[in-house]
């Protein structure tokens, strides 16, 4: 169960990460001028997606990718 358990844990932390990044590259990018339409397509993502991540990047006044990826992926 212990494995189980630390499995789950590092593939949590994986998507964490994994999400940190994206939310730091739309940042950037949404920095520059570019849509959400834009961003997606320069990023292979969904643009609802796109959207929902700029949403959650106003609930935070700090420059925290990693605080708008756990609202993203742990909801």
């Amino acid at each position: 169960h212990k494995e189980y358990r630390r499995q789950r844990q590092m593939c949590i932390r994986d998507r964490l990460e994994a999400m940190a990044a994206q939310v730091k590259e739309i940042r950037e990018l949404s920095g520059t001028g570019h849509s959400a339409d834009q961003i997606a397509s320069m990023l292979g993502m969904d643009g609802q997606q796109v959207r929902d991540i700029l949403v959650c990047m106003q609930s935070f006044p700090e420059d925290d990718p990693l605080a708008v990826a756990r609202l993203i992926v742990l909801g």
